[in-house]
């Protein structure tokens, strides 16, 4: 989830009119790969360089920020008019994308995209209503908890259940709420016969038993995993 920084250079266009001038532009990385060859000319503004940049890369417009110097170029402008000419240095930094993961009681999550509102995965398999959904914080995982006795893992980018975790207290009874630990490694799970179990994420072993006098509708890690409430 860092972010990604290019380079990008401004040449040619000669002693040609402003309307006419065209400056060749070519993207490269920090560490000097060639990543595109682009022609824009002074009249254009940072809209104009987002939708090529846009168009060659694949990365989305609104993910890619432009600096000149370290002021982040503002939009309308024109390149002119910022003091881009002919050889100027300019920055693009990709920002990653935000994401929003939603749980239903149809037994399906969603993982949305926040800036255009598009669904990008929905994640069937589990035969009852979600309880709860999270990130994983250490890599594109993702993480559904459901009253079907299961906690599901899920590759982000593909969605495809990778791992499928028991859950299930005892006589059978289902889980109330889960939640992950801040390093991704542990789940925690309350049930409705009174305990709360810490199931290891990658055996689905259960490595800890808490009891209650009643059912366990609440379940939470400390900021650093280190307590559980």
């Amino acid at each position: 989830g860092g972010q990604a920084c290019f380079c990008f250079f401004l040449q040619g266009g000669g002693k040609r009119s402003f309307e006419r001038a065209v400056m060749r532009l070519s993207v490269v990385s920090v560490g000097g790969r060639e990543v595109a060859s682009l022609e824009t000319k002074p009249a254009w503004t940072l809209s104009d360089v987002r939708s090529r940049l846009s168009e060659v890369t694949g990365i989305a417009c609104h993910r890619l920020h432009l600096l000149h110097g370290a002021a982040e170029l503002p939009p309308g402008e024109p390149l002119a008019s910022l003091g881009i000419v002919d050889g100027s240095l300019l920055t693009l930094v990709v920002s990653p994308p935000l994401y929003v993961l939603t749980g239903s009681r149809d037994g399906t999550a969603k993982l949305w995209d926040v800036q255009t509102g598009k669904c990008l995965q929905t994640l069937a398999g589990h035969g009852d209503e979600l309880t709860s959904v999270a990130f994983s914080p250490m890599g594109p995982e993702l993480f559904t908890f459901s009253q079907d006795f299961t906690v599901k893992l899920w590759n982000m980018d593909t969605g495809d259940c990778l791992r499928t975790l028991e859950a299930r207290g005892s006589g059978g009874v289902g889980a109330l709420a889960a939640a992950l630990s801040p390093d991704g490694s542990t789940a925690l799970v309350g049930c409705l016969d009174g305990f709360a179990k810490v199931l290891s994420v990658d055996s689905g072993e259960c490595l800890l038993m808490l009891e209650h006098d009643a059912h366990v509708p609440v379940a939470v890690y400390s900021s650093d995993g280190a307590r559980i409430l």
